[in-house]
C-alpha cells in the first residue's frame, strides 16, 4: 500500500508532467498559427521549455528507482516502460505513411527507428519528437551502469565533467554535442533529489545551484537553437522545482495530463498533424477549426495507449519480473 506522503508526490510529479506536455502542445500547436514575429516565437520555446522539465523530472525519479534495484531490473522496468507505447506510434507512423501514399521506410530506417538508433546510424527519424528518447535512454543507460556511484559523488562535479567534454568538441570542430549539452538537464533532478533527502536544508543546496548554473552555462554557449530561452527554463525549473516538491503541490487537470503524458508526447505529432491535414482538407475548414477538432481525438487515443499499452506492458514487466527472481530464488534453494 503506497503511503500518503508517497502518493502526494506521485501526484505533484504527474502534475509537473502534466505541464510539461502542455508547454510541449502549446509550442507545437498553437505556434505555427501565430505571428512568429512576435508571440509565436514566444510560445514556440515552450516545446524547449517542456522537454527540459521532463528530463529534469526524470533525473529525479530515476535516481530515486535506482536506489533500491539492480542494474538490470532497473533498466527492464524503464525499458517496459519506454518501449511498448513508443512501437506503437511507430507502427501508427508506418500506417500513416501508407495511408498517404508516400515512400515506405526502408529495412535500414525500420530497424534503427524501432530500437532507438536513428542518431547512431545516421537514419531519420519517424517523428520530429523522438531526438528526446534518444537522449533519455541513453541516460538510462548511464544510470543503470553507474547508478550507485553517481549518488554518492556530487552532481556539479559530473556536469562539470560533462560541460569540460562539450567545451572541448566545440572548440575542436565548432559546435558541441546535443547530448552532452542535455545530459546535465537530468542531474538538476538528481540534485534536487540528494536535496529533498538531505531535508531541503538550504546550506545543502549549493550542489543544485552549481548544477543549474553549469548546465544553463553549457547551454547558452555551446547550443545552436533557442539556447537563451532553454539556460533560463533551467534555472526558473530548478527553482519552481523546489517549491512545487516542497508544497507538494497539484493540479487535477494537470494530473489528468501527466498520467498520459508520455503517449500524448508521442501521438500529438504523429497522429495530430496527420489529421490537422486531413480535417483541413476534407473537410474545407480554416487551421484553427482543424486543431479544434483534432485535439480530442490525439487526447483520447493518447489515453488508449496509456490504458491499453502502456500500463498494461508495465504491469507485465512487473509480472515477468517476479516470475524470474522467484524461479531464480528456487534454484539458488535447489543447488
Amino acid at each position: 500500500m503506497v503511503d500518503p506522503a508517497q502518493k502526494s508526490r506521485i501526484a505533484t510529479l504527474d502534475s509537473l508532467r502534466g505541464l510539461a506536455i502542455l508547454l510541449v502542445l502549446l509550442a507545437h500547436y498553437l505556434a505555427p498559427r501565430l505571428d512568429y514575429s512576435g508571440p509565436g516565437y514566444l510560445v514556440s520555446t515552450f516545446g524547449g521549455g517542456g522537454v527540459l522539465l521532463f528530463f529534469i523530472l526524470s533525473g529525479y525519479l530515476i535516481t530515486k528507482t535506482r536506489q533500491n534495484l539492480d542494474a538490470g531490473t532497473f533498466l527492464a522496468r524503464r525499458l517496459w516502460k519506454l518501449f511498448p507505447a513508443y512501437l506503437g506510434a511507430c507502427f501508427l507512423a508506418i500506417f500513416l505513411i501508407y495511408l498517404t501514399g508516400k515512400s515506405l521506410p526502408s529495412l535500414r530506417e525500420l530497424a534503427c527507428n524501432f530500437t532507438m538508433t536513428q542518431d547512431v546510424f545516421g537514419q531519420p527519424m519517424f517523428s520530429t519528437v523522438f531526438w528526446t528518447l534518444l537522449i533519455e535512454i541513453k541516460f538510462y543507460f548511464l544510470m543503470a551502469l553507474f547508478g550507485t556511484l553517481i549518488p554518492m559523488i556530487p552532481s556539479s562535479v559530473v556536469v562539470l565533467f560533462f560541460f569540460s567534454c562539450n567545451a572541448l568538441l566545440y572548440f575542436t570542430y565548432g559546435r558541441g554535442s546535443n547530448l552532452l549539452g542535455f545530459f546535465p538537464v537530468f542531474f538538476i533532478g538528481v540534485a534536487m533529489y540528494r536535496l529533498e533527502s538531505k531535508g531541503w536544508k538550504i546550506k545543502e543546496s549549493w550542489d543544485l545551484i552549481a548544477v543549474t548554473f553549469l548546465t544553463s552555462t553549457g547551454i547558452l554557449l555551446f547550443q545552436i537553437e533557442n539556447h537563451i530561452s532553454n539556460a533560463i527554463f533551467c534555472i526558473l525549473w530548478a527553482a519552481i522545482g523546489i517549491l512545487v516538491m516542497k508544497l507538494k503541490w497539484q493540479s487535477v487537470l494537470l494530473n489528468k495530463l501527466g498520467k498520459i503524458s508520455y503517449s500524448l508526447y508521442l501521438y500529438h505529432t504523429i497522429l495530430g498533424y496527420f489529421l490537422f491535414n486531413w480535417i483541413r482538407l476534407y473537410f474545407h475548414v480554416n487551421s484553427w477549426v482543424a486543431l479544434v477538432l483534432a485535439i480530442p481525438i490525439v487526447l483520447l487515443a493518447s489515453n488508449l495507449s496509456f490504458c491499453i499499452v502502456e500500463s498494461p506492458c508495465v504491469s507485465l514487466g512487473r509480472h515477468m519480473e517476479g516470475s524470474w527472481k522467484a524461479r531464480k530464488n528456487k534454484q539458488c534453494i535447489i543447488s
